[in-house]
């Protein structure tokens, strides 16, 4: 008697142990699954960062041409603007005696002669 109760109560321990290992399993795949599914999901989040990284270069590369063709046109303005100065000063000395111009009429020649 004695031995048949120690076999159910090393079955009874053995099939909630059996259980348990169960348990642990179940929680162990819903565990494996979400890895999974968090492992795609930093792999996505790579291939957009190095989307990001690409788009950032392109970006970078596009301001560096924006930035020549910037400094380039400030330079070509300044040296029209220089151009026109000095012409200004050609006509200034053309125009006027010291400084002061002359009647763009009578320049022209069409002011009255008296």
């Amino acid at each position: 008697m004695q031995k048949k109760w120690v076999r159910n109560q090393l079955n009874t321990k053995i099939m909630s142990n059996e259980q348990a290992l169960q348990k642990i399993l179940e929680y162990l795949s819903v565990i494996d699954a979400k890895l999974s599914s968090l492992d795609a999901r930093m792999s996505n989040l790579e291939t957009r960062m190095s989307d990001f990284e690409i788009k950032m270069k392109l970006l970078e590369s596009r301001m560096d041409v924006f930035e020549k063709n910037a400094d380039m046109n400030f330079h070509a303005v300044n040296k029209k603007l220089d151009y026109l100065s000095t012409q200004a000063d050609h006509l200034d000395t053309a125009l006027g005696d010291k400084g002061k111009p002359k009647n763009l009429e009578t320049l022209n020649g069409h002011g009255s002669h008296n």
